[in-house]
């Protein structure tokens, strides 16, 4: 087990990375079509310390002394930090999902990873990150295409085609303009 220190710094410092990856792709627009295989492999670095961080979580929300040292005021931010971390990859898939041209070649392998990483990562899925993240998700649905979708659930297992549907079902009644007001 990790001393909760090094679980709390490295909430801040994914904190800062993801604030940099926002920032590149929001700020520099015109940059991101080159730079979209690089990125998404640091999103695949990044999302796995999303995962770590959701299985952590109740780490970081411990409260009290444990030998003599208040856990509250070690981790202060460590929670903050990992939420903010989740809510900055929510936002950063929002961006990249806005130029459809060029990321829905991409958006079926996004989708693959946080599939795959979401069933590799059970307990990792607590609903304070998950809010923060979902709308990043469904913004890579809606770029796909029914093509892609069919691609991501024929390269999924038996075990991570439900969590796929569902995200899929998620996304369709709570995210999809259907035209109906």
């Amino acid at each position: 087990a990790l001393p909760i220190w090094a679980v709390c710094r490295g909430c801040i410092v994914i904190e800062a990375v993801s604030d940099v990856l926002y920032s590149l792709v929001a700020r520099r627009p015109q940059e991101v079509p080159s730079a979209i295989p690089a990125l998404l492999q640091c999103t695949s670095v990044y999302l796995d310390w999303i995962m770590w961080a959701g299985e952590h979580l109740p780490l970081l929300q411990r409260t009290g002394t444990k030998g003599g040292v208040d856990q509250a005021a070690l981790c202060t931010g460590g929670v903050d930090a990992a939420v903010e971390s989740a809510r900055n990859f929510g936002r950063l898939l929002v961006e990249l999902s806005k130029d459809k041209k060029r990321f829905s070649k991409y958006a079926a392998h996004t989708l693959l990873a946080f599939v795959v990483a979401l069933d590799r990562h059970p307990r990792a899925w607590p609903a304070l990150l998950k809010d923060e993240v979902v709308q990043g998700i469904y913004a890579v649905i809606d770029t796909c295409g029914k093509f892609e979708l069919q691609q991501v659930h024929g390269l999924l297992t038996q075990s991570t085609r439900p969590l796929f549907q569902g995200l899929v079902e998620d996304f369709k009644r709570s995210y999809k303009y259907t035209g109906e007001a």
